[in-house]
């Protein structure tokens, strides 16, 4: 099996989510709006792909969910906050990797231990990238969930200091 690293970003889905999002932004420009983002460029990824929106609350927002995705939680999770998907141990941590996101601005690269309530569980890798909203503010981003099994990867789990599962981040340097 393949270790767990940064290397992932080449795998498709997420070098797919990666050529979309560069591609939508204009010469120099370090965001694209969401807008500029072609579904034809996404389609193979769509089953995968979420939007969330940051709802000024420090939660973040569900906006559009993948069918791949709600079938691994069972259900649409539309208008949810992410962290109500969250293990209570990682609800903290997981809003505080996507605010860092929007406010560097960067793009994050994480991994988890996915548990669901059918009790199965697996290594879930995302690809985040900041979108602009309508506004032209820095509050949506677009992400790639997959399973890292179907790829080869085994990622290690490993425990913070209170006992709840780590989140693996790593901040993805966005600059043209």
């Amino acid at each position: 099996m393949k270790t767990y690293g940064k290397e992932i970003l080449q795998e498709k889905p997420f070098s797919t989510l990666w050529a979309a999002w560069s591609a939508a932004r204009e010469k120099g420009e370090l965001i694209p709006p969401r807008t500029a983002l072609r579904l034809q460029d996404l389609a193979a990824i769509t089953s995968d792909l979420a939007v969330l929106q940051s709802g000024g609350d420090g939660e973040f927002y569900f906006q559009l969910q993948g069918q791949d995705m709600a079938d691994r939680i069972q259900r649409t999770a539309k208008d949810e906050a992410i962290s109500d998907l969250m293990a209570p141990s990682a609800r903290d941590t997981t809003n505080k990797i996507l605010a860092d996101i929007i406010d560097t601005p960067q793009g994050g690269l994480v991994i988890f231990d996915a548990h669901y309530t059918s009790g199965k569980h697996c290594i879930v890798g995302v690809l985040y990238l900041p979108v602009l909203d309508q506004t032209g503010m820095v509050r949506k981003l677009i992400g790639v969930y997959h399973p890292l099994e179907i790829l080869g990867y085994k990622a290690p789990i490993a425990k913070t200091r209170s006992g709840g599962e780590l989140l693996i981040s790593h901040p993805i340097d966005i600059t043209p």
